[in-house]
């Protein structure tokens, strides 16, 4: 008697997907995407955020930092690259951006700018105080 071929067939599961907001996009083709979910807290049941970080894969560096994207688990890239990029959902908003690069390039010409600009105004606010006092 031949061997039929009534075994069940095989499941395969779908694999993980997050929706996350890209943190870093320096590296070559990865990104890191923080996901952020709503857990029972164990004890009071209260429901908390947590948020993790995953690296992916992202060939051509095709998504900005900031941007919403979809990851989908998939085979080891590397030790940490565990995900791969499925989509992009939505572009981060043009004024953020601008507003990241103007931080970026303060921080490249003068890192300390901030620091001095901070002395001033608590130095300009003390000779306010003293002005409305008087």
């Amino acid at each position: 008697m031949a061997a039929s071929s009534s075994a069940s067939p095989v499941r395969t599961s779908r694999p993980q997907r997050f929706r996350g907001v890209v943190v870093s996009a320096k590296s070559r083709d990865t990104i890191v995407v923080s996901v952020e979910t709503y857990v029972p807290h164990p004890k009071y049941r209260k429901f908390v955020r947590r948020s993790k970080k995953f690296h992916a894969h992202d060939p051509g560096n095709t998504a900005p930092e900031g941007a919403q994207v979809v990851i989908e688990a998939s085979r080891p890239y590397s030790r940490l690259k565990r995900f791969r990029l499925v989509e992009i959902v939505a572009l981060p908003r043009e004024e953020n951006v601008k507003d990241a690069l103007l931080v970026a390039e303060e921080e490249k010409i003068a890192p300390h700018a901030r620091e001095a600009a901070q002395g001033a105004r608590e130095a300009s606010a003390r000779g306010a105080g003293e002005d409305a006092e008087a």
